[in-house]
């Protein structure tokens, strides 16, 4: 992948989070309004509430005093004083869209000139900040492209031996998923696929609206093609199972780039060797356990953590694609209580959510932030069921916590052997949320102290890996 194709790709991810929830980051935002949050303007000297407006859904903010205004990465290069490349990578690795290695090869080790700079932060804010949200096609189009996409595709040996031996699933369940090889965009291959695509009465210019698809000149001629890398295909499905975007594993993951990575073609909007891309828009992804799923939704990070979910213990997953990439999950949570109720008439709905991030949430304050900031926005708009058991953890929403030895709840699962709910739940030390909350955020303050910062930020990674919460004792 390019310099330019990983920034648009950056940069799109940045776009799709909730921007309330990194400028809150920078500034308290303590009032809502209207589905818009306010706060003091810092760009000027702002004493009223009023004039500064975020706006989650449009994915900008803008203050109507001083006339400042953008997304996000806008407002982190305005508030530190760094180009919008500089904010768009600090945002990135925040939110853990990228890793270090990324960082450090496309952005720590690239020189960007200040005009790149300048045309990037034209292109993306002022000329196609509507196109670029609004292009992408509608979820039932998105399902049957996809579909009809991947049905061309094979899975190579190498990669179902990925998946049987590593992942442990089985021919069934990868049949079932649609996991598939990479391949390049051959000539027999798109003729293959605008064939199956003509079968089923779909006109090839609806690919201009399918994420990870795009025009370029081929011998004079415009021609179909698809973003590329050596990989798996991970199919991302809605509550509804349609898939609703493609994720790729790539094969290799070395010292400067990381391993997974949208289908997305929003590179080629700003290309002019290019026609036509559309973003991913970072979905959420659903899973249902073959039969009738207990009561306890699984909020977790990636598909393969959420297929070890659903093989031991039978719970719904949810899984994010980024800890920050929530975004309407309140939404999804919903319409999977509906699908549960209708299929399963004895279903009761969900008494608990356990969020399962990696192991690092506690010694990367930004991961905490994001996991609290969606744990609270689930606790204010969903209803969770009262246990009647006495044997089982009260309603409400949990944060799960296991061995340091094993970073994900699959790499933990994967490697016991429980074979049920029950003896799968004695690996996992279950926190409350408001009792980890408030005891982590206590001795956040005691470090800040002791290290004589003002801000969580500034601790080190070194300092917050001294952070250990004992387990609430019932009474």
């Amino acid at each position: 992948m390019d310099k330019r194709q990983f920034l648009e790709q950056t940069i799109d991810s940045v776009r799709n989070l909730d921007i309330s929830n990194v400028i809150s980051r920078y500034i308290d935002l303590p009032k809502r309004m209207s589905g818009s949050e306010l706060g003091l303007c810092p760009f000027h000297n702002d004493t009223k509430l009023g004039s500064f407006v975020v706006t989650p859904r449009k994915g900008i903010f803008k203050c109507f005093a001083c006339g400042e205004g953008g997304d996000a990465s806008k407002f982190v290069s305005l508030y530190k004083g760094i180009n919008y490349i500089e904010a768009t990578f600090e945002i990135a690795l925040q939110e853990r869209i990228i890793d270090y290695e990324d960082y450090e090869e496309y952005f720590a080790k690239r020189r960007y000139t200040k005009q790149e700079i300048e045309n990037i932060e034209k292109i993306y804010i002022e000329k196609d900040k509507e196109r670029f949200k609004t292009n992408i096609a509608d979820v039932d189009t998105l399902d049957k492209v996809f579909n009809i996409f991947l049905d061309t595709l094979k899975l190579k040996p190498e990669h179902k031996e990925y998946l049987n031996n590593e992942r442990k699933l089985s021919d069934e369940i990868i049949e079932k998923r649609k996991y598939k090889s990479c391949q390049s965009a051959t000539d027999i291959f798109m003729e293959k696929f605008e064939e199956a695509l003509n079968e089923a009465k779909i006109p090839i210019k609806i690919l201009e609206r399918m994420p990870g698809f795009f025009q370029k000149q081929i011998k004079g001629e415009w021609k179909w093609t698809f973003a590329y890398n050596k990989g798996i295909f991970i199919p991302i499905r809605n509550a509804e199972g349609k898939i609703v975007g493609l994720q790729v594993r790539r094969d290799k993951k070395d010292e400067y780039r990381g391993r997974y990575f949208w289908f997305s073609s929003s590179f080629a909007l700003y290309n002019e060797k290019f026609k036509y891309g559309v973003s991913s828009s970072s979905p959420l992804d659903v899973l249902y356990p073959d039969k009738q799923p207990n009561r306890v939704l699984f909020i977790t990070e990636g598909r393969f953590k959420s297929e070890a979910v659903i093989e031991k213990i039978d719970s719904t997953c949810i899984s994010v694609q980024g800890v920050g990439n929530w975004r309407n999950i309140n939404k999804e949570i919903q319409k999977i209580e509906k699908i549960l109720f209708k299929k399963y008439p004895r279903f009761e709905g969900f008494t608990n959510v356990y969020i399962a991030f990696d192991s690092d949430m506690s010694y990367k304050y930004q991961v905490y932030e994001q996991l609290k900031s969606m744990s609270d926005f689930i606790e204010e708009n969903i209803n969770l069921k009262e246990v009647t058991r006495k044997d089982k953890n009260s309603s409400g929403i949990y944060y799960l916590h296991w061995k340091s030895e094993y970073k994900g709840i699959d790499d933990l699962l994967l490697n016991s052997c429980c074979n049920n709910p029950e003896e799968c739940g004695k690996l996992f030390t279950f926190h409350r949320k408001k009792y980890w909350d408030s005891e982590y955020e206590k001795k956040i303050k005691q470090l800040m102290k002791e290290k004589g910062v003002t801000h969580p930020k500034d601790l080190s990674q070194n300092d917050l890996t001294k952070i250990y919460i004992e387990k609430e004792v019932k009474r």
